[in-house]
């Protein structure tokens, strides 16, 4: 990945009120709900594959990034994402000369379902449809999710 400054999309069902995204903005990593941000500062490493959640706990409202399995960065966002839009990988929601540079693999949304709750161990072979719970890991049933490889 190129982390050079500039801001790409990454994926994205829209931008602007009732959507979400994720932005790359050089070594940073935004999680967009809505119009509010939570930031991950320094937390991409160009030229090295790196697992990245962004999660969010519809609940409490509570949006965690982690990186390689650890909580990177932290914080709420009580916006919600209502919208039916298509969901873009590689590629900015509003900007059509954002795309992302690097490589993007295993991609998966999931919803209704806070897939990890804490600092767990990252998958070291290709996502499934399903999942079994493990420690700070929800099961997946393969009803409440979206998946693209």
């Amino acid at each position: 990945m190129n982390t050079s400054a500039g801001s790409r999309g990454v994926v994205s069902n829209g931008y602007g009120t009732n959507t979400w995204h994720v932005s790359q903005q050089g070594a940073n990593l935004v999680f967009y709900i809505g119009t509010t941000g939570l930031t991950a500062t320094s937390i991409l490493t160009a030229n090295t594959w790196q697992h990245i959640a962004c999660v969010r706990n519809g609940s409490t409202n509570a949006v965690t990034i982690y990186k390689n399995g650890t909580a990177f960065v932290s914080g709420t966002n009580a916006t919600n994402s209502s919208t039916t839009n298509i969901v873009t990988i590689g590629t900015s929601a509003h900007a059509t000369t954002e795309y992302f540079v690097g490589y993007i693999s295993n991609a998966r949304m999931v919803k209704c379902v806070e897939v990890y709750t804490g600092n767990f161990t990252e998958p070291t072979s290709p996502l499934a449809s399903t999942q079994s719970a493990g420690t700070n890991i929800s099961a997946i049933t393969g009803t409440t999710y979206r998946d693209w490889e």
